[in-house]
């Protein structure tokens, strides 16, 4: 009898003592099955405040582009607009804009001139050294300088064009574009020679005795 009674009292202990193992482990598995939960809950809104951080970037991006393809936009409507020439040079004298009355003017499409240094296409040799140098001026902020050239158009005719001349700079305070406006001078200057010649012939005339030596002064220049 007492030997039952001892293996009674070991089985009861090995049975104590699996139930609390298993209670150990389903403790241990409720346990790591709340963490897993917390960390996914977590996971879950990091993933939920990233995507909304996204999407608000997304959509403030697609609202910026809009408003600049707008200002783009209106821009180009207004330089197309104007009668006068209008063209944008980039801090290294390559075309970013050419309105639609350089076009009509020069025969060039702007995406033929496009990204193209404006000395190689529209100057006279005689003329290059000096147009540049007024290009490094208005590199250094010397803004609103005016001053007159011949350009060569795609036919290769030729049309003097009076500037104007600004710039527009970048954050940092350096030039970064160039705007030209010029208005086509070439029949007004035409008219003022054929006028100042006119003038000229007109005083030989009343200053002279006689036709003969009008004609003889006015031919001698």
């Amino acid at each position: 009898g007492d030997i039952r009674k001892v293996i009674n009292e070991m089985e009861n202990e090995e049975r104590g003592r699996l139930q609390q193992q298993l209670q150990a482990r389903k403790a241990r598995s409720r346990k790591t099955i709340l963490t897993l939960a917390i960390a996914i809950c977590l996971s879950l809104i990091v993933l939920a405040v990233i995507y909304y951080f996204i999407c608000r970037e997304v959509t403030e991006r697609k609202k910026t582009e809009e408003t600049l393809n707008q200002e783009r936009n209106f821009i180009s409507a207004i330089l197309d607009t104007v009668g006068m020439l209008v063209i944008v040079l980039d801090s290294q004298g390559q075309i970013v804009r050419f309105n639609q009355a350089c076009e009509q003017i020069t025969g060039y499409s702007f995406d033929e001139v496009r990204g193209r240094y404006f000395w190689n296409l529209f100057l006279l040799p005689e003329e290059l050294e000096s147009v540049k140098a007024v290009f490094e001026q208005l590199l250094t902020g010397r803004s609103f300088l005016e001053y007159e050239n011949y350009w060569v158009m795609k036919d290769g005719s030729r049309r003097l064009i009076g500037w104007s001349n600004t710039f527009l700079k970048d954050y940092e305070g350096s030039v970064e574009y160039v705007v030209c406006t010029g208005v086509d001078i070439t029949d007004r200057k035409r008219s003022e020679r054929l006028m100042t010649a006119q003038y000229a012939a007109t005083r030989v005339l009343a200053e002279s005795a006689t036709i003969g030596e009008a004609t003889r002064q006015i031919l001698q220049g």
